[in-house]
């Protein structure tokens, strides 16, 4: 249900709305409203997910460090060794 107020709409999940599904609405309902000044897309060629940059200097490149960021520092790892 949802709800004016003001200038602002506000979302109230139904009752009958519980476990992962009411969790993943709540999710989404924070990520929509929430400011999407924020959102990146992953520097690694092959991921291309989106994710909220809440580091505290807005320089994050990775959606995930130990996965993408670790991918890519390997990949730059062994390009900088072979020469």
């Amino acid at each position: 249900m949802t709800q004016r107020d003001g200038d602002r709409w506000r979302w109230h999940p139904p009752a009958d709305l519980t476990g992962p599904r009411a969790a993943i609405a709540l999710l989404a309902h924070d990520l929509l409203t929430s400011d999407l000044r924020a959102a990146r897309q992953c520097g690694d060629d092959a991921c291309g997910w989106v994710y909220l940059d809440t580091s505290p200097r807005h320089n994050r490149i990775w959606c995930i460090a130990a996965g993408c960021g670790n991918r890519n520092r390997v990949k730059r790892h062994h390009a900088r060794s072979r020469v």
